[in-house]
């Protein structure tokens, strides 16, 4: 296994909560409430650490996305 660096730019597969609230710009007491209740990213627990792979957070957030208004086809009037 290879060791990361200061000036490494690959992107780390796993991250904290701490990191993951940081990176995407959540409350990290909003991923603690996710997870209690079984809702949010999927993460591994390592002794009292939570670990979430980037892929499962990325995922997680893609699978929310919402399409704007103006965006949506719109439906046709009745006649």
């Amino acid at each position: 296994m290879s060791e990361r660096t200061a000036t490494d730019t690959r992107k780390p597969e796993w991250l904290t909560r701490a990191e993951v609230a940081l990176f995407y710009r959540i409350a990290q007491g909003t991923l603690e409430g996710w997870a209690s209740r079984g809702e949010g990213p999927r993460y591994a627990r390592v002794g009292k650490k939570a670990l979430y792979r980037v892929a499962d957070v990325e995922r997680f957030f893609a699978e929310r996305m919402v399409e704007p208004l103006y965006e949506r086809p719109r439906r046709s009037a009745a006649p």
